[in-house]
């Protein structure tokens, strides 16, 4: 390809093209450098973070984050437990030497909290609001019941009511930190994607070269085996003798399988308790294409998002996207259907509800988990 002509000087700018390449180029060098320097960052965070893990008592390399609603559900149980352990203690202690033990206005506070534990749900409608104000609130009660000075009161119930504030606090901490956790993995791998999406604008071209669909599928489940471990997500694929091939950029192919699989894991939904969210992954050869499929259960994508190519925009992120503070950069589908058709194939989203009889006129349509499936259809090479 030739050599662009410089942009002709006009009267608001006399900036030339020539002049501004070398500085964007310069401009993506630092954004990259910051990236990987944030990366860095993200996973010595991990490794702190893996280390509170283990002082909890849970094994870092198998500890997942909780099902919101079993979470929501084993807080309220030691919120109950402190609300009984507070109650029995006022109930069998004497009021005078409570008083010598603690000031009145501490007793008062601490005589109103059962009624709050207990009350938590109606009080903080938000589920993931009610970790953090559950673990201050535990932190506080035993705190006050720590300055009571030994011989002051009965042993057992400040024992009791101690032990039963610290085990919520415990479980509340390690709630807040497997959801930390979760976020920074996620976040890991989207800055990494990134950094290698800005650096793809910038590396010399690859030649082409036969890659197995295997190999490409393989690599991108080891790049979010942990992040899907975390999340609770399975992937499943089957598909592992699989031998077709394509013709292309190996490390661009692998970006672009990932990123989807990303979004599939990010935008899972739980479909009952018994069973955890998945991930399907098919391959298969289709009039001399291979197809690979992604399909989720879950958040869905709305139908005009779809029919009118909002979701394939930069940077354009779901309306439906952002619940429960999912993190993303709205370009991962961008990066894949640039990477699919500069391969010569294409890139198809389907999204929709995974119950029967849904009219996309019924006010709750989209209220329902969909069934989302993100398919890759590139030309098979010999």
């Amino acid at each position: 390809m030739p050599p662009r002509a410089p942009r002709e000087q006009n009267s608001s700018s006399s900036v030339t093209t020539a002049e501004i390449d070398p500085r964007a180029q310069e401009l993506l060098t630092d954004i990259g450098r910051v990236l990987h320097a944030n990366t860095n960052l993200l996973i010595m965070t991990e490794h702190s973070l893996n280390g509170v893990v283990e002082l909890l008592g849970d094994n870092a390399k198998t500890a997942t984050l909780p099902d919101p609603d079993d979470a929501d559900e084993q807080l309220y149980a030691l919120a109950l437990r402190l609300a009984a352990a507070m109650e029995h203690f006022f109930q069998t202690t004497d009021p005078e030497r409570r008083a010598e033990a603690l000031p009145a206005a501490e007793w008062e506070l601490m005589n109103e909290q059962p009624a709050r534990l207990r009350e938590i749900r109606d009080a903080i409608p938000i589920p993931e609001m009610r970790a953090p104000t559950l673990r201050v609130t535990a932190h506080e009660i035993a705190a006050r019941y720590h300055n009571i000075a030994p011989g002051q009161l009965a042993r057992e119930p400040v024992r009791h009511v101690l032990t039963e504030a610290e085990a919520l606090e415990r479980a509340a901490v390690r709630l807040d930190v497997l959801k930390t956790l979760n976020a920074i993995i996620q976040m890991e791998y989207t800055l990494r994607s990134l950094r290698e999406y800005i650096s793809s604008g910038v590396r010399q071209d690859t030649p082409p070269k036969r890659v197995l669909v295997r190999e490409l599928v393989e690599r991108a489940i080891r790049q979010l085996s942990e992040y899907a471990r975390n999340s609770r997500v399975e992937i499943r694929w089957r598909e592992h003798d699989f031998e077709d091939a394509v013709l292309g950029d190996e490390r661009e192919l692998v970006r672009a399988f990932s990123n989807v699989l990303h979004n599939a894991i990010k935008y899972s939904w739980r479909r009952d308790r018994a069973q955890a969210p998945w991930v399907r992954i098919v391959t298969r050869a289709e009039n001399s294409h291979v197809l690979v499929e992604f399909e989720n259960w879950g958040v869905p994508i709305e139908r005009d998002e779809i029919e009118t190519g909002q979701i394939f925009h930069f940077g354009y992120r779901g309306r439906r996207a952002t619940d429960r503070g999912r993190l993303g950069t709205g370009i991962g589908l961008t990066d894949a259907k640039r990477v699919a058709e500069a391969h010569g194939g294409v890139l198809r989203v389907d999204s929709h509800p995974s119950l029967g009889g849904m009219r996309p006129d019924d006010p709750d349509y989209y209220e329902h988990p969909f069934l989302t499936t993100v398919t890759f259809e590139l030309p098979l090479t010999d």
